[in-house]
């Protein structure tokens, strides 16, 4: 069972008397404990230098009395006692209130006589002689509190928008500092890929040199290797007028020859392309087509052909490193015995040898000479046969084209579906020979 309350006894008509008790402490959970029935408190003639933080909390408190006490100060929390309309402070150590003083706004009377104040609540207190300056000190006492708290508010106010500036302001030059190394990241990843750029051109220069440079040097080996052949046959070097005027017009000939087969090529495309229409508008359509067609097909040749040179080389490097080091070694080995093989037979057999090649080379130049007369011989009649078929030739390929478009109409008109095939095995063909020529030309 819960123990007797020691300050019932003090309570008579809502007032508790505990004056004149020698307190040095408010007994604040006895107080609490007898409930909303305690209105006034009577705490006068005690020693108490402070107040507990817990007793503004007894907000149902009306009347107090703290007066010939030793208080150096109030609570932070004393504006608790909301429904406060009396305070004794009468000669106690106040020096000043709290700022929380201002929201006792239902205070009607206020002593604050025989304390230390300070000169700004000094002059809002006055005298408090009468009950009259009693209520006149609650009144200013509270508006003077309440001033201070708006000029604490408004300064709480400046100082967080000045704090808010600052952080806003730090939080700015963290962005700017961000973006800064953004930039230089940006700058450093951009040159890092300029610099890139620069060596792999670089790169590609050196490699166009050096094949420029093999190119020149195999030019240069095949040209002194014919040098020595027309030197070795026992001619002279300088040809014959006759003979390079046959060749020149040889290869004239192969050159028109490959030039209507181009030509048969390219009309063949562009007839298929414009699905037989060789008006200048289909025509002016399809060439961007034919051309970005070639382009992708020529491209696709050359990466496989690049990839297969690639695997080729790859899987051919081992047995050709291996089949050079075992020749190597082979050449070492049997270089010895050739050349003693070749000093005993130039020795024993040089005189027989020498003659034999003599008569080989009297017998080739003989040879050499009668082609040469027969071809000269040969040349006019070739030469004349070819002028007089050169307008049947024309004839010839002018007839082809007329029949191959008749022809094609006709198939186009009457056999779509067979048109459509012949069409898509042509471009077939096409393909063939296309990757036909690529080989052919990089076998040479």
């Amino acid at each position: 069972m819960a123990g007797r309350n020691p300050l019932k006894d003090k309570l008579e008509d809502e007032e508790l008397d505990l004056s004149m008790m020698q307190l040095t402490d408010v007994p604040v959970r006895d107080i609490e404990q007898l409930g909303s029935k305690v209105l006034t408190v009577n705490l006068s003639h005690n020693l108490l230098t402070t107040l507990p933080g817990n007793f503004p909390l007894l907000s149902h408190i009306t009347k107090l009395d703290l007066s010939k006490n030793q208080l150096v100060e109030l609570p932070e929390n004393f504006g608790g006692f909301k429904s406060l309309k009396s305070l004794d402070l009468y000669a106690n150590q106040l020096v000043k209130l709290p700022v929380s003083f201002a929201q006792l706004k239902n205070l009607k009377w206020l002593d604050l006589k025989d304390n230390p104040l300070c000169p700004a609540v000094k002059q809002a207190a006055g005298d408090c002689i009468t009950p009259n300056d009693c209520a006149m000190c609650a009144k200013k006492v509270v508006a003077l509190l309440q001033s201070m708290e708006s000029q604490l508010q408004r300064e709480r106010q400046r100082r967080m928008a000045e704090e808010m500036a600052q952080q806003k302001e730090i939080e700015k030059r963290e962005e700017m500092e961000r973006e800064r190394v953004r930039q230089e990241k940006r700058a450093a990843k951009e040159k890092r890929r300029e610099e890139a750029r620069v060596r792999e051109a670089e790169t590609k220069k050196e490699t166009d040199q050096k094949v420029r440079h093999e190119m020149q040097l195999n030019g240069n080996q095949n040209a002194k290797s014919k040098n020595n052949l027309h030197s070795s046959n026992g001619h002279a070097s300088s040809p014959d007028p006759a003979v390079s005027r046959s060749c020149l017009g040889s290869l004239v000939m192969f050159l028109l020859g490959l030039a209507v087969i181009g030509l048969g090529l390219a009309v063949s495309l562009i007839w298929i392309y414009t699905e037989g229409r060789l008006d200048s508008k289909s025509v002016s359509t399809a060439l961007p087509v034919i051309q970005s067609d070639v382009e992708d097909y020529l491209m696709a040749v050359g990466l496989k052909t690049v990839k297969l040179y690639e695997q080729a080389e790859k899987s051919a490097k081992p047995y050709v490193e291996s089949s050079l080091k075992s020749g190597k070694a082979a050449w070492k080995e049997g270089g010895v015995y050739m050349r003693k093989g070749a000093k005993y037979m130039e020795a024993n057999y040089g005189d027989l040898f020498a003659n034999i090649l003599a008569q080989v080379k009297t017998a080739c130049g003989i040879i050499w000479s009668y082609v040469l007369i027969g071809w000269q011989a040969i040349l006019p009649v070739l030469l004349q046969a070819w002028e007089a078929s050169k307008p049947y030739f024309h004839q010839l390929g002018k007839i082809i084209i007329e029949k191959s478009v008749e022809l094609w109409e006709f198939l186009h008109s009457n056999f779509p579906v067979y048109a459509d095939w012949v069409a898509e095995v042509f471009g077939s063909v096409s393909q063939i020979a296309a990757k036909s020529w690529q080989k052919i030309t990089e076998a040479f």
